[in-house]
């Protein structure tokens, strides 16, 4: 799996930006087990070392593997850190990352997030034992993600068992019914996260997520890079501008509500009452968009506030009562946050994870 590629890149870093003078030592799934009384309980982190001082002093390190860092992150990652440390099993957590740029170096720095990237790159600091702080090497090569999961055809997988999780109960053909992959690419990608223990078969057609953190920031990577770009239908601008409340609100009673799920800020905003939107997703059957814009008197735009695009899964709906339209999945608006590059996002994201995902942490 190309996560363990990722990890033992970004270990290497590690010791050698360490040297002689720290001794890290990775803790066997054993010792992870006596930190916790199972390997479910949410906030298990990847991987953790056991950081030894001169002196006979340690301290318990939680990894967490993260690929394409963006700033709109750092609120989930800093709760995280919040998480793992709150119960004294972990005294730190440290990102192992592909990649990351001066700007995203100075945010986790002064988030007081500890990084290692596989270029060398890095920030750990122990108050008056330890500052290891590298920016501006460049990777030796460009890594690139394999696996089909990280597709756009196989992100759907990754959804569904998002939505269903985590006891998974379902054959491949009720998967393919759900979010219109072929049998052969869903078999590929169930295999690969049973390899690589993001899944475990417990009978046939039933699963259980043992790894729902991993799952998760799969599912993320692989829509942000993959799957967005390819179901993308073009930015609109609306006569109503941003607010989108009035532009669906005189389609209330209409047939155009029930033809669309609402993404994006506004449908995150929906969730959480923590953002002020200043766009909207709409997801729709590609032959119905001539349709949905003439409804909305939408105008093409590269700034629009309004984005179309293709709908990537059939019946998943975020659970809010009352309202006269669908929302998207909970995962798809947790990714599109993430997708923004805005902290503020990231803080909401955060939140929707909290609530609606809340078995994934």
């Amino acid at each position: 799996m190309e996560e363990k590629r990722l990890f033992s890149r970004c270990q290497r870093e590690l010791f050698l930006l360490l040297g002689d003078r720290y001794t890290p030592i990775l803790m066997q799934d054993r010792d992870l087990l006596a930190l916790t009384e199972s390997p479910l309980i949410p906030g298990t982190p990847d991987y953790a070392y056991l950081l030894e001082f001169p002196g006979g002093s340690s301290m318990r390190i939680a990894v967490e593997v993260k690929r394409k860092l963006r700033s709109a992150m750092i609120p989930l990652l800093q709760r995280q850190k919040d998480r793992l440390l709150s119960k004294g099993q972990y005294h730190q957590l440290i990102i192992f990352t592909d990649r990351v740029s001066q700007g995203m170096h100075d945010l986790l720095r002064s988030s007081e997030i500890w990084f290692i990237d596989e270029a060398g790159n890095g920030y750990l600091e122990i108050q008056g034992k330890l500052l290891i702080n590298v920016a501006g090497k460049k990777p030796r090569r460009t890594p690139s993600m394999k696996g089909q999961y990280y597709s756009a055809r196989g992100s759907g997988v990754l959804l569904y068992l998002l939505e269903h999780g985590p006891q998974i109960e379902a054959t491949y053909h009720d998967i393919q019914a759900s979010v219109k992959v072929s049998l052969g690419k869903i078999s590929q990608v169930m295999t690969e996260l049973l390899d690589a223990e993001v899944l475990a078969k417990q009978a046939q057609g039933r699963y259980l997520v043992i790894n729902p953190n991993r799952l998760l920031d799969m599912w993320a990577s692989a829509f942000i890079e993959k799957t967005l770009p390819k179901i993308s239908l073009g930015r609109y601008r609306s006569p109503y501008g941003s607010d989108f409340e009035s532009m669906l609100g005189d389609q209330e009673g209409s047939e155009i509500l029930d033809i669309v799920s609402l993404g994006g800020e506004y449908a995150a905003d929906l969730l959480t009452r923590n953002l002020r939107a200043s766009s909207l997703t709409l997801y729709l059957r590609q032959d119905r968009e001539s349709v949905i814009r003439e409804a909305f008197m939408l105008a093409p735009a590269t700034d629009g506030e309004v984005i179309l695009c293709e709908e990537i899964a059939i019946g998943f709906d975020a659970p809010l009562q009352g309202l006269p339209f669908k929302l998207a999945a909970p995962p798809v608006i947790y990714a599109e946050l993430l997708a923004t590059d805005d902290p503020r996002c990231g803080e909401t994201a955060s939140m929707i994870r909290e609530r609606w995902l809340q078995w994934t942490q």
